[in-house]
């Protein structure tokens, strides 16, 4: 399922037929691809029907806050925080979603 677009009634509709974990061939679940594409109504809604916020199987080893960080996506990083996400996991190479934003120069959280 493709979330390049933000047609949050589609979405909405889409939600109703989808498990909030589902993966594409490439690893990426539908909460990765709204963190990287920066949509925010859709990242709280896949998190309010339960969407782990902490998934990773892409292979890097991303998980949904990495991705937020690297989009430079701030809010949407306090949101996956606010949701229980991990800041110690490290992706495929030993880095964190912090240790990404520092190195993008996003900041992890909106405060």
């Amino acid at each position: 399922m493709s979330l390049s677009h933000k047609n949050i009634q589609e979405f909405t509709n889409l939600l109703e037929k989808i498990r909030p974990n589902c993966l594409e061939k490439n690893g990426m679940s539908p909460l990765v691809q709204a963190c990287f594409k920066g949509n925010e109504e859709m990242v709280k809604m896949l998190l309010e029907i339960g969407a782990d916020a902490d998934i990773r199987y892409h292979d890097q080893g991303y998980t949904p806050l990495m991705f937020a960080a690297l989009a430079g996506k701030p809010k949407i990083c306090q949101l996956l925080l606010d949701s229980g996400a991990s800041t110690h996991v490290e992706n495929s190479i030993g880095k964190t979603a912090g240790e990404m934003a520092a190195f993008v120069g996003t900041k992890p959280s909106s405060n």
